[in-house]
């Protein structure tokens, strides 16, 4: 979806409402049912902020990933067993604009993450870790991977409303976000499964975040297999609601739970080799 920025522009003057295509989007995105006044404040905010960083474009699309919720089956997956797993409603959004170069522009508007500029290129250094700019690396260097010939970069705004380190996979929402973003300046057009594919073989550990932010279906829920990959949607009771509650402790660093995944699957797989043994 493409919006003309002179229209917006219009909103922020006082005149008019947000473009049809944004209402449209919104409703499409989140649900009749949800906050849409929200969705209308923080979609505006960031794209004053676009404006305002990139005053000189003109139109302005949108990439979207959702966070993910695992119903059934939490640390199931490194033994071979399936996860029960559904998008919810927060998530990251990059509004973006292409570039005519190699060049990826991002801006944030949490003043938590300065804005961050770099090169695609055949081999892109990552940045010391724990900046938040490797999340936008990784994404274009796993567009870039399987690519045939030279990707284009973009002028982006990203914002989100993921709760950092709460399990909900917001790392991962920002990596698929980006791929989407990258995809998209470059007009590539990917199945949802293969760039869940190729991002997870990046990160084994955001295999099922990666799946749910790629493949999930309004009002279902998602089956998700590890041996071998797949995934199945299941429509969920339409009476049904869940409530999900924050209690504020905040998961590992990505290279701790990484490190912690592979010590559960050692300690499973052990675990199951001293049970046959008695």
């Amino acid at each position: 979806m493409v919006i003309e920025v002179k229209e917006f522009e219009k909103l922020m003057q006082g005149v008019g409402n947000l473009p049809c295509e944004l209402e449209l989007f919104l409703v499409e995105s989140y649900g009749e049912g949800a906050d849409l006044h929200y969705q209308r404040a923080r979609y505006s905010m960031a794209l004053a902020r676009f404006v305002a960083a990139f005053p000189d474009i003109k139109r302005v699309s949108i990439a979207r990933a959702p966070a993910r919720l695992d119903l059934i089956g939490e640390h199931t997956d490194y033994n071979g067993l399936p996860v029960l797993s559904m998008a919810i409603e927060r998530d990251v959004v990059v509004l973006y604009s292409p570039r005519k170069d190699r060049r990826v522009n991002v801006i944030n508007t949490s003043f938590w993450y300065p804005a961050k500029s770099f090169e695609i290129a055949r081999r892109i250094r990552p940045y010391s870790e724990g900046n938040w700019g490797n999340y936008v690396k990784l994404a274009a260097d796993v567009v870039r991977s399987a690519a045939v010939g030279d990707i284009k970069g973009f002028d982006g705004c990203v914002f989100g409303d993921i709760p950092s380190q709460s399990g909900l996979g917001s790392s991962t929402a920002l990596v698929t976000a980006c791929a989407m973003a990258i995809l998209g300046a470059n007009h590539i057009a990917t199945e949802p499964r293969d760039l869940a594919a190729r991002i997870s073989a990046r990160d084994g550990s955001t295999a099922i975040a990666t799946a749910a932010a790629t493949l999930a279906e309004p009002g279902k829920t998602l089956k998700i297999e590890s041996l071998p990959p797949s995934t199945l949607a299941i429509a969920l009771p339409r009476d049904y609601s869940f409530v999900v509650c924050n209690s504020l402790m905040e998961t590992a660093s990505n290279v701790a739970k990484v490190e912690a995944c592979e010590c559960r699957v050692a300690e499973c797989r052990l675990a199951v080799a001293v049970l046959t043994m008695t």
